[in-house]
Order: structure tokens, then C-alpha cells, then sequence
């Protein structure tokens, strides 16, 4: 199978939750904050994250058109309605969820549902018959987990084991005894729908409570959020209670990433499961490693368009720390498929 990486399509032009640009040709986020008159860095779903990719735009080009790509109906749908709703741009975007039906394509105004990526391949020149271009002056926009690597529907059960072998590797810290499967099976009830009136869809509230659930610190996961941490604060298992400790020192400080030990595990473990295997079958691979996505990577490699990545994930996610001889994750050699 082929390989390559995301930084083949973007460069160093991508962004992290904190907004730093990595492209050194562009200001700080502090200065973009400044000129838009924000005192917070804004996270994807909010109305602002769009000002300030469009004035990151602005700064890289001439852009009168934007094609985004995502794969969520919240986030990356929220984003899209943003972008149109700033009237600066002719703008396009692309949601796909792959399933097992028969192929599918809805148009909502200027926002299209595929149920296929394949469909990547013929996004050109769908969009040149409605009179939308994609050259120099269209500025390309892709999200990066489960769109431009684990793609959803696909191969986004990759990026899922390998964080939840992250938080695992943390639970093994507890000095308490329950195997992977065991724990993935609390994880993933924690990490469903049913819980997110408790952890708020944040990875690190999972996390941190799947740990607590796994090492018997807590019963049961009800009530309060914030309270549920504070009594984990005065755990008897050390390892819990210096991750509870850390969380709600983030809480309280309002940081945007509450667990960043558990960030920093995901950072290796995703590092890990990219170019996993050597002579595998495609259902393993698709399955368990993470793999760039063909149909984005053949689109826009080498395209007239500025392409640049955005990931709700921190850098401390995503970057090596400082002076270990590792890649951050954009620059990783990855498996292409198909």
C-alpha cells in the first residue's frame, strides 16, 4: 500500500485547538484575537471560529471561495454554516459519514451529505457544473480526524482504539487489574451519548472518568461533573487522585484542555497506530491503524488551492515535546488508502 503524509497537502499550514499557526509567515493568534476584538481563543463550534480562520485566510491569499471538508453534523456542519454566514466567500462544503447504503448525495443550500468518500473523486467537477471553481483562488479547507486521516464510517474505529488505548495505558497506572477489552467496554459506555450530560462530549471528562469507573473509584458516573472530580480529588488510588487534582485545576483556571497528561499519551499512541503494520489484511488495517484518506490525499496533493487543516485536538496531541526525536502527527508516514 502506498504512503504518505498530511503535510504532502498542507504544508505546515494547520491548526491546532490553541490557534497558533505553525506556518511562521503567519502572526500569532494573539494579534488575530486583537484585531477581531476577542478575549478567548474560540473552539470550532463557536460563531467566532470562523472570523478567525477567514482573517488566517486572508493573510494567505486572495481567496474569493472556500471548500470545506468535515465529517460531523455538530462541529464541522456548525463551521460550514459559519463560514457561509460571513458573506466574504463563495462557499461549498462536504460532510461525509460512510455506511453500507446505497450511495447517497443531499444538498442543503451549499452544504452536501455523502455517504461515500469515493465521492471526493468526483467533487470537482460536481461543483465546476454549479459554476464553482476550485483553483488559486479557492482556499481548501479539510478537517483532519476521521476526514483527512480515519476517515468516519471507515476507518475511524482506528483513531478510537488508539486513544482508547491511550487512557488504558493511564488506567494501568491505578495499579488495579482489568484487562484492555475490559476496560475499552467502560470506556465506550462512557463515551456514548448517555453520558454526555455528565462529561459533555469532552475526551478528557471521559477519560478521567473512565479511569475512575475501571479502578473502582467510583460506583457509578451521576451528578455533577465538577463534583464527581472534587470526591476523586480525595481518592485513596494516587494515581487517580493526581489526575482528578489535575483536571480541576484546569477547570478552575479555564484552560481549554483539562487532562493534558492524557493528551500528551494520545499524542504517542496515535503516532503509534499510523504506518502500524507491515503485510496486513485491508479489514485489519482499516480497522486498527490509522490511515490517510486516498480520495482527499489524490484530490487536492499538488492542487492550485491553498489547502490548509484544522484539528480540535491540542498541540500537545499532536506535536512531539520538546527535543524528542519524533514527528508531530501531520508530518507522520501513513498508509494511503484506497
Amino acid at each position: 500500500m502506498r504512503k504518505g503524509r498530511i503535510s504532502d497537502l498542507i504544508g505546515n499550514n494547520i491548526f491546532f485547538r490553541e490557534l497558533r499557526p505553525q506556518n511562521p509567515d503567519l502572526v500569532p493568534i494573539d494579534v488575530v484575537l486583537y484585531r477581531l476584538n476577542l478575549d478567548r481563543v474560540p473552539r470550532k463550534k463557536d460563531p467566532e471560529y470562523p472570523q478567525v480562520i477567514s482573517c488566517y485566510l486572508n493573510l494567505l491569499g486572495d481567496f474569493d471561495r472556500i471548500l470545506f471538508l468535515g465529517d460531523t453534523m455538530l462541529n464541522d456542519r456548525t463551521f460550514a454554516l459559519g463560514l457561509i454566514n460571513l458573506g466574504e466567500y463563495d462557499v461549498f462544503a462536504l460532510i461525509t459519514d460512510e455506511d453500507e447504503k446505497e450511495f447517497e448525495l443531499r444538498e442543503e443550500g451549499r452544504i452536501l451529505y455523502s455517504n461515500r468518500w469515493s465521492f471526493v473523486a468526483e467533487l470537482k467537477d460536481y461543483l465546476e457544473h454549479k459554476g464553482f471553481r476550485i483553483d488559486e483562488k479557492t482556499a481548501v479547507i479539510l478537517d483532519i480526524d476521521k476526514t483527512l486521516m480515519g476517515a468516519r464510517g471507515r476507518n475511524h474505529r482506528a483513531i478510537d482504539l488508539a486513544r482508547a488505548r491511550a487512557v488504558y495505558r493511564l488506567y494501568q497506572e491505578t495499579g488495579t487489574d482489568r484487562s484492555f477489552d475490559e476496560f475499552r467496554k467502560i470506556y465506550d459506555r462512557i463515551n456514548s451519548f448517555r453520558y454526555h450530560h455528565i462529561t459533555q462530549d469532552n475526551q478528557d471528562l471521559v477519560a478521567l472518568f473512565s479511569i475512575a469507573i475501571a479502578s473502582g473509584q467510583l460506583k457509578k458516573l451521576s451528578g455533577d461533573p465538577v463534583s464527581l472530580i472534587s470526591m476523586l480529588r480525595n481518592s485513596q488510588n494516587e494515581a487517580v487522585r493526581m489526575f482528578a487534582e489535575e483536571v480541576y485545576k484546569n477547570i478552575t483556571r479555564r484552560e481549554a484542555t483539562l487532562f493534558p497528561t492524557f493528551r500528551r499519551m494520545e499524542y504517542y499512541s496515535t503516532i503509534e497506530f499510523m504506518d502500524r503494520f507491515e503485510d496486513e489484511p485491508v479489514e485489519k488495517l482499516l480497522g486498527e491503524e490509522i490511515l490517510i484518506t486516498g480520495e482527499i490525499y489524490d484530490a487536492f496533493r499538488g492542487t492550485l488551492s491553498t489547502v490548509i487543516a484544522l484539528t480540535d485536538k491540542p498541540e500537545i496531541s499532536s506535536l512531539p515535546p520538546e527535543g524528542e526525536d519524533l514527528p508531530p502527527v501531520h508530518e507522520k508516514t501513513a498508509k494511503v488508502y484506497p
